[in-house]
């Protein structure tokens, strides 16, 4: 992972602050809490078509990640993705760069395990991916998700309630 600002997401607006657990617990441990100058605006979540979109630079995807960056956004993966973009197929190299720019690779907590498996039961979905996905993006709201596959996730982000807080891209 490149020399970035600690791997946690919080959103402050108008003095609101929200903490979220998604981004936190990538590296904070129990009991620390970060300074109000380390706080940041917002995660964005790479899906693996949106990675692998990176890896053959795709113009679009590397205009939303540069742009996230340049906001402020933590680029996080839930490590999940990483069996997705490595099942051969594609260029392992390139994929690897990608995954090394990150800011956080993100496992899966079993609460967030657990939301995602509801999230599929209530939108029909099978793909425990993209619903890790989509649960991560919803505990770090707001949030955005990098996607070659938009449908899918507003599928299981339009069942729940916070998901005008996430955007998918």
């Amino acid at each position: 992972m490149g020399a970035v600002p600690p791997h946690y997401c919080a959103h402050v607006d108008s003095g609101f602050r929200s903490w979220n657990g998604a981004c936190t617990h990538a590296v904070l441990g129990s009991g620390e809490r970060a300074s109000d100058a380390d706080r940041l605006t917002s995660c964005l979540v790479l899906e693996a078509d949106g990675i692998l979109a990176l890896s053959r630079g795709d113009g679009d995807a590397r205009a939303a990640l540069a742009r996230a960056r340049r906001e402020g956004h933590v680029v996080v993966v839930p490590t999940p993705v990483l069996a997705q973009v490595h099942r051969g197929g594609h260029d392992r190299a390139r994929v690897d760069r990608i995954i090394d720019t990150v800011d956080a690779l993100l496992p899966t907590s079993e609460e967030v395990a657990r939301r995602a498996g509801e999230l599929q039961a209530v939108a029909g979905t099978s793909d425990p991916v993209d619903a890790i996905v989509v649960a991560e993006a919803l505990a770090a709201v707001p949030a955005l998700i990098l996607t070659g596959d938009p449908v899918d996730l507003r599928r299981l982000l339009d069942t729940q309630p916070g998901s005008a807080r996430v955007g998918v891209i």
